[in-house]
């Protein structure tokens, strides 16, 4: 079998490992690196892609506080999103969904997954957080930028309210 190797080069330092210990990985499949819909009323599902995967595991601290749970997955494969991973986080939380990229939203990781989802006979309540049509602009750390754009852990935190 043939090794997957990601490199990430960028000004900052990201979380290397971002995959729960014990879980494996398997290909096609959206990887949850949170869950915490079990102890809560009311959750939202989390579909994260790239580095933005962090900013969605520092919201969950965050909602948790505010009684609100989250299922966060890792959309790793964007153009073949993870359809019953999806359904399945989705099914646990009252079918709320937010998605979370670092680029265009129009056409985008989003884009797909709710086509795709659409498609499927899935019709989620959702949110899609993505560049909405902006140029792109420079910053001396990503932080900055996901919160220019409202990328960030804390525009996450603002998506779930809305929905719950």
């Amino acid at each position: 079998t043939h090794e997957s190797v990601l490199f990430f080069c960028c000004r900052e330092v990201f979380p290397i490992i971002l995959k729960p210990e014990g879980s494996d990985y398997q290909w096609g499949k959206s990887l949850v690196v949170a869950d915490t819909s079990a102890s809560h009323a009311q959750s939202v599902t989390i579909s994260a892609v790239g580095s933005l995967v962090a900013q969605a595991l520092k919201a969950v601290d965050s909602l948790a506080a505010q009684g609100i749970g989250a299922v966060v997955l890792a959309n790793s494969l964007v153009n073949r999103p993870d359809i019953a991973g999806h359904q399945a986080a989705l099914k646990k939380t009252g079918n709320r969904l937010i998605t979370l990229e670092d680029h265009q939203a129009i056409g985008g990781a989003g884009s797909m997954l709710l086509s795709a989802l659409v498609q499927a006979g899935s019709c989620p309540q959702v949110k899609v957080l993505g560049v909405q049509s902006d140029f792109g602009r420079s910053a001396y750390t990503a932080n900055e930028l996901y919160a220019h754009y409202g990328i960030d852990a804390a525009a996450v935190v603002t998506a779930a309210k809305a929905l719950v």
